[in-house]
């Protein structure tokens, strides 16, 4: 249980380094006027939720963050984030674990 913990605080760490400051530069990147938004300001967006709530209204495009526009564009990034490599590296650890139980179950039958 440790150790899970621990691998995760080390995940969140290397996702704050390294992500974080990528999505702000992206952020820059994009210059907010190109992007528009779907649905004018002042437009009633209907994702209330709750029984006495108030569906909430869409802003004007300057008043959202920058990097709201950036979220969706595909990144041309071909570094994987720590946590897709932490992923992929589990992947691989799992299989190879398996194909070892498989070889050792089969040379068993063999003796």
């Amino acid at each position: 249980m440790f150790a899970r913990r621990s691998l995760s605080t080390f995940a969140n760490r290397l996702l704050q380094q390294e992500l974080m400051p990528a999505a702000k530069a992206a952020a820059k990147k994009t210059p907010q006027q190109a992007i528009k938004s779907s649905c004018p300001a002042g437009t009633e967006l209907r994702l209330n939720v709750y029984k006495d709530g108030k569906d909430p209204v869409a802003l004007e495009d300057e008043k959202y963050p920058p990097w709201l526009w950036s979220i969706l564009t595909p990144s041309n990034n071909k570094n994987p984030s720590p946590m897709e490599a932490i992923a992929q590296r589990k992947k691989v650890l799992r299989k190879n674990n398996r194909d070892r139980i498989k070889q050792n179950n089969f040379l068993k039958q063999l003796k």
